[in-house]
């Protein structure tokens, strides 16, 4: 098992490596934003590895490997970067980051990887895995045929009813347009799964995207930086994505924050 720390702006990112770390029996011991507190954190915990993305808010994640690597020079640093930053991996490796994976990442893409940087002591399998396989190889034919049936919908959908649970947000189909409604108060409880929710429409790609939040309180950070966060992540891939904010206090705070693509109704979209 190791020990890591994540550094990464995102907080679906880091959610979504933070997953796939601790299903393979790692600790994810820190999480980190920018640079400073990258090297803060390193220093503060016990490191196995570090996940660095090269896109950080003010110092950049390469500034980073070098602030770390003077610190420790025996530090392991995996970079995560997208397509549109391949250059700057070499820059990175060169000072002394051991290897890189891209976004979108696949979880057996970053054990790959990690089993590349990490020595043998500290790689670890799950003791689950076997059932889990073994799980998968004997799952009912019926179930099977099911999930095949249902493959026009998106990942959350084949999961989870949010109605059923009390979630407070939907995700519909229309016409090709992918559209996420936040219809209630996001509460520390349902926060996680609404996070999970926009992890995942991540992986769908050539789509089009619209985000509508009803008229309810969604001010607070905890529940608007994420939607914020995905709506950056999409324009980023050059992605077409609107949000629609009914509440007009809500709708000022996201035209200041995104500039464009920001409307009080659907019917304002000229894409739709």
């Amino acid at each position: 098992m190791a020990m890591i720390l994540i550094v990464d702006d995102s907080s679906i990112l880091r959610l979504s490596l933070r997953e796939i770390l601790e299903a393979s029996g790692h600790e994810v011991v820190a999480e980190a934003e920018d640079a400073e507190e990258a090297l803060e954190m390193y220093r503060s915990h016990r490191v196995d590895l570090v996940t660095m993305d090269i896109q950080l808010p003010g110092k950049s994640g390469i500034e980073a490997v070098r602030m770390i690597k003077e610190f420790d020079p025996e530090a392991r640093i995996m970079m995560v970067s997208s397509v549109e930053q391949r250059n700057l991996i070499y820059e990175a490796i060169k000072l002394g980051a051991k290897h890189y994976i891209i976004k979108p990442f696949t979880r057996e893409k970053v054990n790959e990887v990690i089993k590349s940087i990490l020595p043998e002591s500290l790689v670890s399998v799950p003791t689950s895995s076997a059932k889990e396989t073994s799980r998968q190889t004997s799952r009912d034919p019926d179930a099977d045929k099911a999930a095949n049936n249902s493959k026009s919908k998106t990942a959350y959908e084949k999961i989870v009813d949010p109605q059923a649970i009390g979630l407070p947000f939907d995700v519909s189909i229309e016409s090709g347009k992918i559209i996420f409604t936040l219809y209630k108060y996001v509460t520390e409880h349902t926060l996680p799964y609404m996070v999970g929710c926009l992890q995942g429409l991540l992986h769908i790609y050539n789509a089009k995207y619209v985000i509508v939040l009803e008229k309810v309180s969604v001010s607070q950070d905890a529940a608007l930086l994420p939607i914020i966060d995905f709506i950056r992540i999409v324009r980023s891939r050059r992605g077409t994505i609107a949000v629609v904010a009914e509440e007009n206090n809500q709708y000022i705070v996201l035209k200041s924050k995104l500039n464009t693509e920001v409307y009080k109704s659907v019917k304002e979209i000229s894409w739709y």
